[in-house]
């Protein structure tokens, strides 16, 4: 893609998500422009990826579980992806919410999560 398309592009991007600084290639560009343009495709795909397991501490072992649930929002006020986080052993509790809205984190969370490359 030449300069003209790609930064044609990217302003279409920028009304409904923040590039930041970063430097995009071609493809990632054309996925971001297939997020913007595309809530009903985006909107409200969520997936929710769980562990847990057993850890040796000085007072024996314990039971961990964690869960993260990963949710696309695509609407008039743009594109971010939220994650609430919970972690639970026998003797703490974590819950963490975090709000991803740059391109990059967009792509990285598409890629690793949702698998959308």
């Amino acid at each position: 893609m030449d300069r003209k398309e790609k930064e044609a592009k990217k302003k279409i991007i920028r009304e409904r998500l923040d590039l930041g600084n970063g430097r995009y290639k071609d493809y990632e560009v054309d996925k971001l422009v297939d997020v913007v343009s595309n809530p009903d495709k985006y909107d409200g795909r969520t997936k929710t990826i769980r562990h847990s397991g057993r850890g040796i501490s000085s007072d024996g072992n314990y039971f961990w579980n964690d869960e993260a649930t990963y949710t696309i929002t695509n609407n008039e006020s743009g594109v971010r992806i939220n994650r609430e986080y919970v972690y639970h052993d026998d003797e703490y509790n974590r819950h963490e919410n975090n709000v991803y809205r740059t391109g990059r984190e967009i792509l990285t969370i598409l890629g690793e999560v949702f698998r959308d490359r």
